[in-house]
């Protein structure tokens, strides 16, 4: 049997930059990026040591976070299947029905390219540039030694009004975020190009109702810690109660003040459901010491003293 893997021409630009390394360059340098992961653009790796992984004979599938597909449990048995699959369907065709917030990389052993892409709601950031794609921003700006002359001045003024950046750009016009409805596909001797997924449109009619995604993720999920964040809000309190329907295990939490009102609002709610509330209570002791360790969790992407 075949297994395929999908080629395309690139379907999206990749942004250019100035003064990159050669290809031995990287291949030398990567090395130096401690707890990211990197590929460069002739398919060296890096920095996957602490993801989840599986191998086949053909394959190797890494991943970070939650990832899981319908009626299948998260994680290794979801990334067999998907390893199974591969076998007789492409990547761009699987893709639309792997759910979760996540990264995901996977290697064909075969020709030795690479394939990454993140969960179908964009809910899990990567970056990519013509250097390579990389799951810290920070990182990649900081291999390709990015400096104040490189900022883009419109991304620079959207930081520091509202905080953050939206859409796919980043502080550096040649940085961008992976695009949700792409898969990146990295050749050692075509570098990087990207492939559509094979997703529904926006207004197609849904395969199930909202209930039956719930029960379905809960079944999914059985096995896995669950924390609901019951903000006191009345999406929060939907969601807790839906997943106590479907018979989930799970935790309650919220961060603020016993004199808050979304934590005594969380309280009523957490007794209701017969379960205990997690508080955490903010302090703000040590806080200057503690910028730089934000910023970095960020990835210097949200302005962390505005926020």
């Amino acid at each position: 049997m075949t297994c395929n893997i999908p080629f395309e021409k690139p379907s999206v630009a990749i942004p250019q930059g100035s003064g990159l390394p050669d290809p031995e360059e990287v291949r030398q340098w990567n090395g130096d990026l401690r707890g990211t992961m990197f590929i460069d653009n002739r398919a060296n790796r890096t920095g996957t040591d602490d993801f989840e992984w599986l191998e086949t004979t053909r394959y190797r599938i890494y991943w970070r976070g939650l990832v899981y597909s319908s009626g299948v449990q998260a994680g290794q048995a979801c990334m067999t299947k998907l390893a199974a699959d591969l076998c007789s369907q492409d990547l761009r065709h699987l893709a639309p029905a792997i759910r979760g917030s996540y990264l995901l990389l996977v290697e064909d052993k075969l020709s030795g390219e690479s394939f990454v892409l993140v969960d179908n709601s964009g809910l899990y950031h990567a970056f990519y540039s013509d250097a390579g794609v990389s799951s810290s921003f920070l990182d990649l700006a900081a291999f390709q030694g990015l400096q104040a002359a490189d900022l883009d001045p419109e991304t620079v003024v959207e930081f520091l009004h509202f905080g953050f950046i939206s859409f796919d750009r980043t502080l550096f016009r040649n940085i961008r975020k992976l695009p949700p409805e792409q898969v990146v596909r990295i050749s050692p001797t075509n570098g990087i190009s990207f492939i559509p997924k094979s997703l529904a449109e926006l207004g197609s009619t849904p395969p199930c109702s909202l209930e039956d995604f719930l029960c379905d993720f809960t079944r999914c999920v059985a096995e896995e810690r669950v924390s609901v964040d019951l903000t006191g809000g009345m999406d929060t309190r939907f969601l807790a109660i839906v997943l106590q329907h479907c018979g989930l295990d799970f935790e309650v939490a919220i961060r603020g003040n016993e004199s808050d009102v979304d934590v005594k609002i969380a309280r009523e709610v957490a007794a209701a459901l017969g379960k205990e509330l997690n508080v955490c209570h903010p302090s703000i002791d040590g806080l200057e010491s503690q910028l730089t360790n934000v910023l970095e969790i960020c990835d210097g992407l949200f302005d962390v003293v505005q926020s």
